[in-house]
Formats: structure tokens, sequence, C-alpha cells
């Protein structure tokens, strides 16, 4: 395709293009487009055990050949080591392709269309590399004349974010009637298929509205700039929408109902002062005034959403009950939950049971929450009798299963082990979850031990052991079976060889998976393999998992094999020694990608690299790009904020395009769990609620339930997030650990007593 684009235009016109508009280069790229170069490896020592330090680690070591320095995104590196190379090297196509890719990330995209010039007589899986980074320099160089036959040539293949990124270079080159109709174009394509992507159409509609102003077209420009301050509040693209709407079209101002909905948009955002300046416009606006309670309400939501002043948000809450409004009991319910997120359980606890009394759709959550807290504040008599009234007064709740699991721990923790054990078993009985069955199994067990039944509680102890082998219920079950002076079943039944198959021969990558991966492009070579999956099944057959797991085993990344390992491997042989026939089962879904770098960082802080994987595979399943809702990015899943105070203690700069490399990912993630194990007493169990909920909700619940015995504890974490997240991170850890022949974490059921995050902790 672009190999007749570049015979139409002349490749020498096209360089020349590029070449006068390198200063016009996008700062960064998609991520989509530059995922070949996301993935990292740094040079470094294997090691590491659990322990408490967290000394300053130095940044990755400088690579040693170019496809370490791509891996590091290390890209001047890169440049040198490759120009430096043999002749013989520098001609071959991954070597070309890299440096072209390279040269795009320096900014330098005459290069880069150097070296596609000869990959054009390359393999077809080149040159089709070649017609893609060719769409990406005219991108970058917002060329319209060549990024519009680019696009042509690809006809409804294109994207509607590729063909809005020529409409806005249209508009720069001056073509704006053109501009106006591709515009409305993309627009109507998004509006036709219900796109969810709103900040994509605010940019369209943005972009069209600036193009209708400039054409004198003022009431649909206007019309343009209101749909963007009515639906799209908090996109960049629509920021100043609304005095935009105003301004050219002064008879039809936004009126006070719509902009208290931006209000409630902005609070939502946790936008504080975006929310006072649109409430003093709400002030002038024409319209009805909404009730006093509503905009109080709503500068209370802001501030309560921002999680920076929940004492502020709780005033505001309070206030907002006193003025004139038809919603006092959503605003006493929130200043409760405002309240108790401030650690003011016992005002809390009083104005939740105001709610309770004052009717509506309150009551019941009120109600809840309520007893909740008395469970977390350690009253666990009145917290057993809140439980019983909830269950009688709200037999179908919305909350009843959580009440039906906490009212067992809590008759534990007083001494109730008979009812508590009726209880459990009821659970158990009514569960279809292997992992629920065997945490409520070991509760049931310490009911059971509770009564003087040992024998019962023996045998419930390691029901669990052999049902559910190195997870944290084992763990926990092997540590009450020590108490009791019991002996402990071994921690893995052996593998069951009858069914192993011979050894496969020796596998090697395909080979443009291997050319990508010893060039350092790990996630291209990953989407290489992928295409030859369907082949590779058809070859191998029955065998072909297993020949699957293996090859994606040679590459650095992990995310593709751990999606094999899925339905790859099977559960019983999971649940046998990693011997025979299950050793590469178990090895797929519990990889060990980047090794080197985890484990240069796991022994620079002394934290078990068991430990490390065991965060990464539930943070991020392997995936070096993935950014969450809460804007968490890369394998160890790391908040901008975070990121940035961590960075400051490592005495490394932070830049957030640099957190989707895994070598700076690993070593903030790394450093920052070594940092919470050692703030809670070297328990990994604890340093993994921290990681998930914050080590100030920690120590709330620390303050009340650490005279509890660790099992019933991790039981009354009141985030079911992060109870299940504490659960699967440790049970990770224990195969981790039996699979590296290391010691397994270590669950004492005595609790450290008075660990306290730190006033500046994060």
């Amino acid at each position: 395709m672009v190999g007749l684009l570049f015979a139409a235009l002349g490749t020498a016109a096209l360089c020349l293009g590029c070449a006068k508009k390198c200063s016009r280069l996008a700062a960064s790229q998609g991520a989509e487009e530059r995922s070949g170069l996301r993935e990292a490896k740094a040079s470094t020592p294997e090691g590491g055990a659990q322990g408490q330090g967290t000394s300053k680690s130095e940044p990755p070591s400088p690579p040693t050949g170019y496809a370490a320095a791509i891996r590091t995104r290390a890209f001047a590196d890169a440049a040198r080591l490759i120009d430096a190379a043999p002749s013989e090297e520098r001609q071959r196509p991954e070597v070309r392709y890299a440096r072209a890719l390279v040269a795009l990330e320096q900014g330098d995209p005459s290069r880069a269309l150097a070296e596609i010039s000869s990959l054009r007589s390359s393999t077809p899986a080149f040159q089709h590399r070649a017609d893609q980074l060719t769409l990406r320099i005219a991108k970058q160089t917002r060329d319209a004349t060549v990024l519009g036959h680019l696009l042509a040539q690809t006809g409804d293949q294109a994207s509607a974010e590729d063909r809005l990124l020529l409409a806005e270079v249209l508009v720069e080159s001056g073509q704006v009637k053109e501009a106006e109709v591709r515009l409305s174009g993309v627009i109507r394509t998004l509006e036709l298929e219900k796109s969810t992507d709103v900040e994509l159409l605010a940019r369209a509609r943005e972009a069209r509205a600036r193009l209708r102003r400039q054409l004198s077209q003022s009431q649909a420009a206007a019309a343009d700039f209101r749909w963007l301050a009515l639906n799209a509040v908090g996109e960049p693209a629509a920021e100043g929408a609304d005095q935009q709407a105003e301004h050219l079209d002064p008879q039809h101002p936004l009126t006070r109902s719509e902009r208290l909905a931006r209000a409630r948009r902005l609070s939502e955002l946790g936008r504080v002062e975006n929310v006072s300046e649109e409430l003093r416009r709400l002030a002038q606006a024409p319209g009805a005034p909404p009730e006093p309670q509503a905009l109080t309400f709503v500068r209370g939501w802001a501030l309560y959403a921002s999680r920076t002043d929940y004492e502020g948000a709780a005033a505001l809450f309070q206030q907002a009950s006193l003025e004139t409004g038809s919603e006092t009991a959503k605003c006493r319910y929130y200043q409760a939950k405002a309240l108790a997120r401030s650690g003011q359980h016992a005002s809390a606890i009083a104005i939740y049971r105001q709610v309770a009394k004052l009717g509506g759709p309150y009551v019941e959550p009120a109600s809840y929450e309520a007893v909740r807290l008395l469970h977390l504040s350690g009253d666990w008599t009145s917290a057993i009798s809140g439980y019983e009234r909830y269950l009688q007064r709200f037999p179908k709740g919305a909350h009843r299963a959580s009440v039906l699991g906490d009212l067992p721990v809590v008759r534990l923790a007083v001494g109730e082990h008979d009812q508590a054990r009726r209880e459990l078993a009821a659970l158990v009985r009514q569960t279809d979850d292997a992992r629920e069955r065997a945490r409520l199994l070991e509760l049931e067990a310490v009911a059971a031990a509770g009564q003087k039944d040992a024998k019962t509680a023996v045998a419930l102890f390691r029901q669990v052991i052999e049902e559910q082998p190195l997870t944290l219920p084992a763990l926990l079950a092997q540590k009450r079976l020590r108490s009791l002076g019991a002996p402990t079943p071994p921690l893995l039944p052996p593998h069951d060889a009858a069914y192993d198959l011979p050894p496969l021969p020796r596998l090697r990558l395909p080979d443009l998976a291997a050319r990508l991966h010893r060039v350092g492009l790990d996630a291209e070579a990953e989407l290489a393999l992928k295409a030859e999956e369907p082949a590779l099944k058809a070859r191998y057959g029955e065998r072909a998992p297993e020949v699957l797991c293996r090859l994606y085993g040679q590459l650095e990344s992990a995310t593709r094999r751990y999606q094999v390992a899925q339905t790859a491997t099977k559960r019983v042989a999971l649940f046998q020694e990693p011997t025979g026939d299950g050793a590469w089962q178990w090895e797929c879904i519990y990889p060990k990608p980047y090794a080197e770098v985890v484990g240069h960082e796991a022994k620079t802080h002394g934290i078990s690299e068991s430990f490390v994987y065991a965060v990464m595979r539930q943070e991020s399943a392997f995936r070096p790009s993935v950014v969450s809702s809460a804007a968490a990015v890369g394998l160890m899943q790391i908040i901008p904020p975070t990121a940035s105070q961590i960075g400051r203690e490592l005495g490394v700069p932070y830049q957030p395009e640099l957190m989707t490399a895994p070598p700076v990912n690993i070593q903030f993630g790394t450093y920052y769990l070594s940092k919470l194990v050692s703030m809670f007493g070297g328990r990994p169990e604890l340093a993994a609620a921290a990681y998930n909920a914050g080590p100030r909700a920690l120590s709330g619940w620390l303050r009340s339930l650490a005279v509890l015995p660790a099992d019933l504890f991790l039981a009354s974490i009141p985030y079911e997030e992060t109870r299940n997240y504490v659960y699967r991170v440790m049970s990770n850890y224990a195969r981790y650990a039996y699979l590296a022949g290391e010691r397994l974490p270590d669950v004492a059921l005595e609790l450290p007593q008075g660990l306290v995050a730190p006033a500046d902790a994060y």
C-alpha cells in the first residue's frame, strides 16, 4: 500500500516534507502505537530474601547492549549502540526497524524514513511494519497531504482517532471546509456507534466548535460548545466550553439547573476549586434557584471525593442537613461516612443511628454501617446484637451476605464458639467458590478448637491444607495445627506421573518473534508469536498448550503467557508437586518475567522476589502498559501521587511516561512494597493490605483489631476488595516461594501491637 504511495509522491519529497516539520513532533505516542518500546529489562544480579530494608536504590544499570537500552527506554544509548554495531548487524531488518523506532522516539523522522526505505526490500513482515511506521511519521509530522493519502488507502479500516487527527491537521493547514466535513463525519460515526469514548468525542466536538467559530457560524459553534459544557464535564477538551457557548450565544446562557449538574459532575471528580467557581456562576445564571441544601452538599461531596479533607466534608454535610432541602437523611448519612473515614468512629455511629430513625432509603445502609463500625472499633458484644437486629429487620437487606459472613467472626472474637461454628458450617455448605470455602473451613476449625473439640478441629485444618494447598487459609491452618501440637499434612501431594507425556524436542521461537525479541521489542514479539498460535495448535495438537507456554517463556515479558495459562493449565496439576508434566504448568501460570531487574530490586530493598511477583501477578496480570480506572499504572499499578513521592525518596526523577517501562515500574513498586513491609513489622500480609487500601486505612483497622489472631483480623477487613486481595496475594506468594525453593511466608497468628503508619505515610 505505502510502496505505491511512495512511488506516486516520491520518497525524497516525503522525507523533505517530514524534515521540515520535525519541530512539530508530538511529545508522546499513544500506548498502542509504541507498545513495542514499552518493555524493559535491566542487567542486574538476581537474589533477595524477605526483610525490612528500605534503602535507596540507584537507577537501573546502564544497558550493555542496544536491546537492553530499548527495553529500558534509554533511546540515546540505543541509537549510539546500534550505530556502532558491525555493518552486518546493522543491515539486519529487525535492527533497521528498531533503529527507526528509536529515531521516532528521539524526534528524528528523517532518520526513521531513511531506515524504513531499506525495509521495503525485506520480508513481507517488515514491509508491513515499514507501512505502519510511515503512517506514524505522517501523524507525528502532521503532514496533511501524506496523512490523507495514507488514510485513504485504509478506507473503512481507518480508526476514528486517525480520522480526527487528519481533520485537525487540515484545520492547521487552512483547509477548513474539508476539515469541517471530516469532523462532522467523525462525530456522526461516534454517535451512531454509541461510542463510550467521551474523550475522543469531546476532542472532535471541540475542534468543530473552534472551526465553526472561525467560519463565523456562531450559532452552530455555540451548540457544539454547549454540548461540551453539558456532556463532557471534566474532559480537557471541554475546558471553558460553557463560557464560549455563552459568549457566542448570549441569549441562551446555561441555566441554574444546568450549572448545578455541572457542579455535581465536577464534585464527583473531586475538583474542589472548579466546583466553587461553578457555584459562583450558578448564582448569576437564570432559572429557579436550587435548594440551599443541594449547593452545600455538592461542595461537601467535592471534598469527600478528593480524599483530601474528610473532616471538612463532614462539616459541610452537617451544614447541608440543617438547610432547606429534601435530602436531609442523605446529608447526615454522608456526614457519618466522612467522619468514619477520618477515624471518628463514635461520632459516626451516633449519626448513623440518627439516620436509621429518619426513614427512607438510608435506613438500611445506615443500620449496617453503624454495626460495622462497632465491629471495627472492637465493641464486639454490641456488634453481635447489632448484626442480629439487622438480620431480623432487613431479611432481604443489601448487606445481608456481609453480615452473615461477619457475624460468626465477631462471635469467635468473644468466645461464642458454638453459635459461630453452626453459622460457619452453614456458610461452607452454601458456597461453591473453592477459595471462599477454604477460608470459611479454616474459621470453622477455629470454632471447633474453641469448643475444645480438638479432633474435629485438626481434621478441618488438615482438610483446608489438602483442598487448597499453598494458599493463605492453608498457611493459617498449618499454624493452627502446630499450636495444637498436631502433625501437618504434606504441603502438596506427589505428582501423578501416570499421564506424563514424553519430553518435547527443543523448541525455537518462530523467526519474526525471535528477531523482534533479540532487539528488545518484547511486546511486538508477543504479538508475532500470537499470530502463529493457530499454526502451532494445528501442528502440535494436544501438546499445543505446553508448546505455547514454553515458547512464550522464552520471551522477556509474560503478558500473553499468563493469558494462555488460564486455559492451558489444569487445576489438578497445580495442586500437586510441580514435577513431570506439572512443572511446565506451574511455570506457565506463575511466570517470572523481567527476572534480572526483579532480582536486583528485591535484593537492594531486602524483600523476597516471590512477594514482588505475587503482587505483580495480582495487580496487573503482567501487563506493563495497563492503566486502571484509578489511574494506577503498569506492572505494579502505582498511582501518580505515590509514584511522585517514591521518586523523591529514591532520588530518581518521576517521569509519568516511564511508568509503563518495566524496570522503572518494578523499581518504584518494589521500593514501596519494602517500605510497607518495614512499616508493618515485617508482616507481608499486612503490607499487602496496605498496598491495596493504603497504610492509613490499615493503621485504623489495627488500632482496634490487632488483639485478634491473624485469621480473625484478616476476616474482619472491612473492604471486601482488600480482603480478597490479601488472600490472593499471599496465596501467590506461597506458590512462588515453593516453586523457587524458598521458605514459605510466615503468617504468625499473633499480630504485632502498636503498629501505626507515620503521619506522612502515603
